[in-house]
């Protein structure tokens, strides 16, 4: 019996010895942390090496707590995520100068707390550190802290009193809503008020806004009823929606002409506001800022010159306004600035404006055609949404994004040509333009997204750029009309229902890099039987999947050169088709191909529109990789090559002479002695050609022409003067 207990003892003992070797050889990081207290305190060691703490937890019913800077061996440097949370004995605390952050919801709810006291080592604040201590009467912020936290004091309902120091550079959203100050003295360091920062400060009547503000967010003061007067410092050019609403005893407010954008609201039912005085022809400006129009206003309006800004929502529900003049000192028109103007048939927006807010033209029912200035750099989510008899708009090519949404329900829009600037269509962007029958999208275009032409029942054909990565969800939803379509090489995925419905579609070409078909891509497509593509990829095995007929295309390649050229459009070679290529010329930065394709030894051009891919060397930095096609009188065009897994790839229906290289060979209006740069040489060169002192080669004479009317003379050279001065875009 002993000998069995021995063994069983040894066996026992064997297990626990390798259990520890496993535990050791744990990291720390493995290990559950243990819960530690402290008498009243639960805390956690950050670091043993360094002997620190931060308190997590507290148990205690103390009324005035002073925190210790030690618990057990481990000095306190942290009061971490909703320690005192809720802590209702608490009156008082102080805390150590050991403590550098107090961490979000530390005492949230702490009701009965009337004082703290924060040292100069704390850096940090939390969010929602003391939200909800509704006794907590005056702080003094440290001036070793940035930053006041979302929701710092948010509810304070008694606190009367707020040192902010010159560290802070920035008022969080919420930070002080709905305390009882009266008087608030920002530092100069602060650069941003955020939204809600001190709405319902009903008690406050005084705020010294510093030079250093650049912007003031949404319902920033919103509900300050006893606030009688505002001074915008000159160093703000934004203020938020509804920053200034139901302030009804603001008399008296001073906006600079710094400020760029106002939101909607911004100043609604403020005495400022309310003042009939304060109208001009049922028009509320304030300084240099159109605010708010009447809503029974009608007719023809010219907003005066010298305005900077059109304040969201300002025309709102005019429903009787047929046009307004906008003045070429306007740079800003505020989100929902027209919405449902139902009556709005024209508008010109000058060149001075650089921002038109979301569903600025929503609803507008009337309008007809919309330019748009090269100054514009994004079309906002749902600015011209149900804009129903628009048929027409411009987007120029200083757009670089289409917001969600941006044209959807335009059920008249019959075209539109996207500028090569931009680089993705948007979640809805055209969804149900349900006259839409051609739309041109540019190389720069990565991804058709999430319902983007849905309910286009109209387009008929559509081309996707090479440079596309991937077709989104619901992307070709239910457009019936769309009888053929080629997916390009560069498409990697086709998202789920991505053509559903597209009753009208009988073939479609997709090419070998699409690794991922949603298998209800192509549902309800009843006329789609044959799917094209290349032996071998992952599309031959999709159409067998799902029952299509798979048609094999030619893909042919070079094997000295390695250039490709991949058939397209359902089979455009003739048979026996074959690919030559010559390698002209060949430097570090260039070369020169000439690429021809022959059918019995004679040299023939393909059908239609066929991909070509041409390998990059290494030498080549390809951010700066273009192709070329060289012409007959010597110009060069550039084919709008998008640079894939080591190939520049694009699109051609003729074949000739190509150079792949990191050097401009295009033409570049405005550009004329080709030094990359557009200046007063490149219009003296213009001066000198129209007088025959100097005589300009095809290239050179098309990057003269820069109005587009044919001839080379003193206008051209007076528009490259503008644009050179930053007065004019090309």
């Amino acid at each position: 019996m002993k000998a069995k207990i021995r063994t069983t003892r040894k066996r026992l003992l064997s297990v626990l010895l390798a259990a520890a070797m496993v535990l050791a050889a744990l990291p720390l990081t493995a290990l559950p942390a243990a819960a530690l207290t402290s008498g009243d305190f639960e805390y956690k060691v950050l670091s043993k090496t360094d002997k620190t703490c931060k308190i997590t937890g507290y148990t205690g019913s103390a009324t005035a707590l002073a925190i210790p800077s030690k618990l057990y061996r481990y000095t306190v440097t942290s009061i971490g995520e909703g320690a005192f949370n809720g802590c209702a004995s608490l009156t008082s605390v102080t805390i150590p100068n050991s403590v550098t952050s107090i961490g979000p919801q530390a005492f949230r709810d702490c009701t009965a707390l009337k004082s703290i006291t924060i040292p100069n080592s704390v850096t940090s604040i939390g969010y929602e550190a003391f939200s909800g201590c509704t006794a907590l009467a005056s702080v003094t912020i440290p001036n070793s802290v940035t930053s006041v936290d979302r929701e710092a004091f948010f509810g304070c309902t008694s606190l009367a009193s707020i040192t902010i120091p010159d560290s802070v550079t920035s008022i969080g959203d919420w930070a002080f809503l709905g305390c009882a100050l009266t008087s608030v003295t920002l530092p100069n360091s602060v650069t941003s008020i955020g939204d809600l920062a001190f709405a319902v400060c009903t008690a406050l009547t005084d705020i010294t806004i510093p030079n250093s503000v650049t912007s003031i967010g949404y319902g920033a003061f919103k509900n300050c009823t006893a606030l009688t007067s505002i001074t915008i410092p000159n160093s703000v050019t934004s203020i938020g929606y509804e920053a200034f609403r139901d302030c009804t005893a603001l008399a008296s407010i001073t906006i600079p002409d710094s400020v760029m954008s106002i939101g909607g609201s911004a100043f609604y039912n403020t005495a400022y506001y309310n003042d009939a005085t304060h109208w001009e022809n049922d028009v509320l400006y304030i300084g240099n800022h159109l605010i708010e129009a009447n809503d029974t206003f009608s007719g023809a309006y010219t907003v005066r010159a010298g305005t900077k800004t059109i304040a969201g929502y300002a025309f709102e529900n005019c429903t009787a306004l047929t046009s307004i003049a906008i003045p070429n000192s306007v740079t800003s028109i505020g989100y929902d600035t027209f919405e449902d103007c139902t009556a709005l048939e024209s508008i010109t927006i000058p060149d001075s404006v650089t921002s038109i807010g979301g569903d600025a033209f929503y609803g507008c029912k009337s309008l007809t055609s919309v330019t748009l200035p090269n100054s514009v750099t994004k079309i906002y989510n749902y600015t011209f949404y149900d804009c129903t008899a628009l048929t027409s708009v411009i987007i120029p090519n200083s757009v670089t994004s289409i917001g969600e949404g941006a044209f959807a329900g335009c059920t008249a829009l019959t075209s539109v040509i996207i500028p090569n600037s931009v680089t993705s269509i948007i979640d809805y962007a055209f969804y149900n333009c349900i006259a839409l029958t051609s739309i041109t999208i540019p190389n720069s275009v990565t991804s058709i997204n999430y319902l983007a032409f849905a309910g286009c029942t109209a387009l008929t054909d559509i081309t996707i750029p090479n440079s596309v990565t991937s077709i989104g969800d619901l992307a070709f939803f239910y457009c019936t009309a769309l009888t053929n379509i080629t997916i390009p090489d560069s498409v990697t995925s086709i998202g789920d229902r991505a053509f559903y419905g597209c009753t009208a579609l009988e073939s479609i070409t997709i090419p070998d890099s699409v690794t991922s078909i949603d298998e209800e891509a192509f549902s309800d497509c009843t006329l789609l039987t044959t799917i094209y593509g290349y032996t071998g990829s992952y599309v031959e095995t999709y159409a067998a999947e799902f029952g299509y007929t798979f048609v094999a295309l030619q893909k042919l390649t070079d094997a000295e050169s390695g250039v490709s050229v991949l058939e397209g459009n359902f089979g455009n070679f003739a048979e026996n088709t074959v690919l030559n290529v010559e390698i002209l010329s060949a430097e570090e930065n260039k070369i020169t191909y000439d690429i021809t394709l022959t059918v019995n030894g004679e040299a023939v051009q393909p059908a239609s529109a066929v991909t070509v891919k041409i390998p990059v060397p290494e030498t080549m930095y390809v951010a700066q990789c273009k192709a070329y096609r060289q012409e007959a009188d010597g110009t060069y065009t550039d084919m709008q090559a998008t640079y894939q897994n080591g190939y520049m790839v694009f699109t051609t229906d003729h074949f000739s002479k190509y150079v792949v290289t990191t050097e401009s060979l295009g033409v570049t209006p405005g550009d004329v002695n080709g030094d990359d740069k557009i200046n007063a040489v490149d219009a003296r060169w213009v001066l000198q050609a129209a007088s025959g002192a100097r005589t300009f080669d095809a290239a050179q004479t098309a990057a003269a022409d820069v109005n587009g009317d044919g001839k080379v003379n003193a206008v051209d050279a007076r528009w490259i003067l503008q644009v050179a001065s930053g007065a004019r875009t090309l």
